[in-house]
């Protein structure tokens, strides 16, 4: 499954509840499982355990983290304990809000809704969805996407 020429430099999959170690991590990649390539790192609410490939050392790992922000089941999963000692910090806010325009709206005018969290929704994977995104400069001036889900 994975090559040491040419590979990615990150691989991930959330394992099965019986993977212990980063021998079972790599065989079950083999096998079949679903492995995302890069980040971000998104996982259901209560997964703190993700097994992920590194092209150097050409290593599956066994890696059990935080959760950071959620939004909709979908949260950011952070790494386990770095050199220094301390867990990695979550994601800073961007400071852009966002929320999920509903069927029945046309426009972007309903400001109390807008979320200060990962941009996640909730749906099946290639589900086209419309979001009312704000604009950096302008906190309550809400721009219309159209986006495609994927990931989590």
């Amino acid at each position: 499954m994975v090559e040491e020429e040419n590979s990615p430099s990150l691989l991930w999959y959330v394992p099965s509840p019986n993977i212990t170690n980063r021998f079972e991590c790599k065989s079950e990649a083999e096998s079949g499982n679903q492995v995302v390539e890069g980040g971000p790192l998104f996982v259901q609410p209560n997964q703190t355990s993700i097994c992920v490939y590194f092209s150097i050392p050409n290593k599956w790992f066994l890696h059990e983290g935080l959760i950071g922000s959620c939004t909709n089941q979908c949260c950011e999963w952070l790494p386990p304990i770095g050199p220094n000692g301390k867990f990695a910090d979550p994601s800073p806010s961007s400071g852009i809000k966002w929320y999920l325009l509903a069927a029945d709206q046309e426009e972007c005018n309903t400001f109390e809704y807008a979320l200060n969290t990962p941009r996640v929704l909730e749906g099946k994977l290639g589900d086209n969805k419309t979001v009312c995104v704000s604009l950096p400069e302008k906190d309550e001036e809400f721009l219309k996407v159209q986006v495609t889900l994927s990931l989590c």
